[in-house]
């Protein structure tokens, strides 16, 4: 296949790309998505996980493995007690 094939290739796909991208937002648009985008943004909250409470936390913090000089040092520690 020469370079120009790739070239219409290219903008065909890119086209049908843009156009489905066109018809989702006037879907979305006639369908009343956007409407009062306030409320949607609340619809996850509850009773149990109220509006501005952080209950969660990503990534966990774990708690640090000591390393192996902290390690010996704290064996010594208790040995010598």
């Amino acid at each position: 296949m020469e370079w120009t094939s790739y070239i219409i290739l290219g903008f065909l796909f890119g086209g049908l790309f843009f156009g489905a991208a066109v018809y989702a937002l006037l879907w979305a648009i006639k369908s009343g998505q956007f409407r009062d985008l306030e409320e949607g943004a609340c619809v996850i909250f509850d009773e149990e996980e109220p509006l501005g409470v952080a209950m969660d936390r990503f990534p966990v913090k774990r708690a640090r493995k000591p390393s192996q000089g902290e390690a010996a040092g704290a064996a010594r520690s208790v040995n010598q007690s």
